[in-house]
């Protein structure tokens, strides 16, 4: 009788594939304590992520296989196409006004940060300005794409959409490393797993990464001059607000939109939480031990940061 009570706790294995990530990621972050420069440090970028993403996301393959695929790669309509661009325009408000309140003193637009690592991209000619592009957006956007947004996203989807959502955009958020844009990359992260679950189509949220991660390398720092400047700064943020909060309303209202002309056409259904069941479901994300040791790490890595 006590065997059978026993109950697997089915939200173990995307926070034991995460740590690993972030043991790597942080680690990385003190060896090259030093900004790595132009076409070096993007070749480094490459292989550090794809060692630091790949391996979990190849590990899961071989493991579970790729029936998370049929889950994320619906029909994309017009509507869909458009709403993942709206996705797109709120990453790139969000990134610059959090940046802008968020400013230093000075800011150098010669470092580019990401996942705790800085790195000096040369975009002084085509070849060194399409390789930063592919280590710092394409790559990125890729990984965690796959990774968080069709990986994580599947293993809590037992957990009902709300909880998988709110999940796999924490996991995401760690890998940061920094205290002080957890909330940023956190609020992005729901951005993106909301453009999968309303799409039904992983592609457009790699798709709204790509965009916001390649303005944000390439175009952000002219915004951050205007922002840093006293005359232009609280008009930069009216601007900025001014757009931001449009893309809000089409963001939700298409959202809404999207999903009930899916239900009309009856397709898969997310699963729902029986009710009854919640409680049940949240014990067993929060008792999942892998899950605290990953917000150990990430603690332990970001606090370092502040204070080294």
């Amino acid at each position: 009788m006590q065997e059978n009570n026993r109950r697997r706790n089915p939200f173990l294995f995307a926070p034991v594939l995460l740590f690993p990530a972030l043991l790597l990621l942080g680690i990385a972050s003190f060896v090259f304590s030093e900004p790595l420069a132009r076409n070096v440090g993007s070749f480094a970028a490459i292989l550090i992520f794809l060692f630091v993403f790949g391996l979990p996301t190849v590990l899961f393959f071989c493991l579970r296989g790729g029936r998370w695929l049929s889950s994320c790669l619906l029909p994309v309509s017009g509507r869909g196409f458009l709403y993942s661009m709206g996705a797109a325009v709120l990453l790139i408000m969000q990134n610059i006004i959090f940046h802008s309140l968020a400013i230093e003193k000075f800011f150098d637009y010669r470092i580019y940060t990401v996942y705790g690592l800085s790195f000096e991209p040369a975009m002084d000619s085509f070849g060194s300005a399409l390789l930063s592009f592919c280590a710092f957006a394409l790559l990125p956007a890729l990984l965690e794409g796959v990774l968080f947004r069709g990986i994580f996203m599947y293993e809590y989807r037992f957990g009902g959409v709300l909880l998988s959502v709110l999940l796999s955009s924490f996991l995401c958020a760690m890998t940061g490393m920094s205290v002080q844009l957890f909330p940023l990359h956190f609020l992005n992260g729901i951005v993106l797993c909301m453009t999968v679950f309303v799409t039904g189509n992983l592609p457009c949220s790699v798709f709204a990464h790509l965009t916001a991660l390649t303005f944000s390398l390439f175009e952000e720092k002219y915004f951050m001059f205007l922002a840093e400047e006293q005359e232009t700064r609280m008009f930069m943020i009216f601007i900025l607000l001014g757009v931001w909060l449009p893309a809000v309303v089409f963001f939700s209202d298409s959202a809404e939109k999207i999903l009930r002309k899916r239900g009309e056409r009856e397709d898969k259904k997310p699963i729902c939480v029986p009710k009854g069941v919640g409680a049940t479901v949240f014990f067993d994300v929060v008792s999942a031990p892998m899950l605290w040791a990953d917000v150990l790490c990430f603690s332990v890595f970001s606090v370092l940061h502040l204070f080294l």
